[in-house]
């Protein structure tokens, strides 16, 4: 017992690092507050960027300084390679409390000995093109009761495709083999607790990589596979096309669905679930986009939409 003990003391979550542009130094670890979207794209939304693991960080950086980390591996535009991922796009809420932190007559100064987390999801797609989410349970400090693909924190030493299939494993009890499946990264989401500045200043900051992963097996065949983590997740729930369609359009048609309870004693029982009532309406208006979980089911429907019978393999 105390093996396990040390070894859970010893798990170190992965931090963000950030290369300042046109200089050969080290990269260093990026502050506490600091809004990384600005930092490279400082009037945008968004902003392209590569990012790498080195020095024990997800290290950002601007596609045009890629030599300054040394030798790269194969061309990997948008998809994961290794431990390095180029040309992506990090994204953030146009209501960014990070920016308007930075935007106050008063600006508050980042911690200089806090850093930003590094978070991995997968949006799980069954054959049958439904997509799992999970209820966070309610005594969570960040995000309590929101609806999520499963994730969470990338450790040091795992690669980010490892990290995200680990804690996919850990929450939902799906196992899934790269090799049998098709997973891409869809999207990169510059996320903070509480998500507008006026429910208070942020609590958390991560950084988390949303991945999509296609699997041989209808919803009801993995569901049944399903073994939900009592700590961490209440509830989970499986998603169609019309169902992120109503929720993008903000049409309430009162669509019921089934979704699966986690009782006091750990059972998995089905109930039903209003559509509508998973998410506040407020963010699914005028296209803006506010969370992680709205702009992974949102990147999903894209590219299905594009690209209906496009394979994508994963590369370990």
């Amino acid at each position: 017992m105390a093996a396990v003990v040390n070894n859970i003391a010893n798990i170190r979550r992965m931090l963000v690092g950030v290369r300042a542009p046109d200089t050969c130094d080290k990269p260093k670890m990026a502050n506490f507050l600091t809004c990384l979207v600005h930092h490279f794209s400082p009037t945008q939304k968004s902003a392209t960027i590569n990012c790498k693991i080195q020095d024990d960080m997800l290290v950002l950086y601007s596609p045009h300084d890629g030599n300054k980390l040394g030798d790269k591996d194969e061309e990997s535009t948008g998809t994961v390679n290794g431990t390095e991922l180029e040309s992506v796009t990090l994204y953030h809420s146009p209501e960014c409390p990070l920016w308007k932190l930075q935007q106050c007559s008063t600006p508050v100064t980042p911690s200089q000995n806090r850093g930003i987390y590094v978070g991995v999801a997968v949006l799980v797609e069954s054959s049958d093109s439904h997509v799992l989410m999970t209820q966070r349970c309610d005594h969570l400090r960040t995000f309590p009761r929101a609806w999520v693909p499963p994730g969470g924190h990338l450790e040091v030493g795992e690669s980010i495709m490892h990290g995200a299939l680990r804690e996919l494993e850990e929450e939902a009890g799906l196992v899934l083999d790269p090799r049998n499946t098709n997973t891409h990264l869809i999207c990169l989401w510059e996320s903070a607790f509480p998500p507008l500045i006026t429910l208070g200043e942020p609590k958390s900051h991560h950084v988390v990589l949303y991945f999509h992963s296609k699997c041989q097996e209808t919803w009801k065949q993995l569901q049944a596979k399903i073994k939900l983590d009592p700590k961490e997740v209440k509830a989970c729930t499986w998603l169609s096309r019309a169902n992120v369609q109503s929720l993008r359009s903000g049409q309430n048609s009162d669509k019921k669905i089934q979704q699966f309870v986690v009782g006091e004693d750990g059972e998995i029982r089905p109930a039903e679930l209003d559509v509508h009532g998973m998410f506040h309406t407020a963010l699914w208006q005028d296209g803006e986009i506010y969370t992680g979980s709205q702009l992974a089911l949102t990147k999903w429907l894209e590219h299905w939409t594009e690209t209906p019978n496009r394979t994508i393999s994963s590369k370990m």
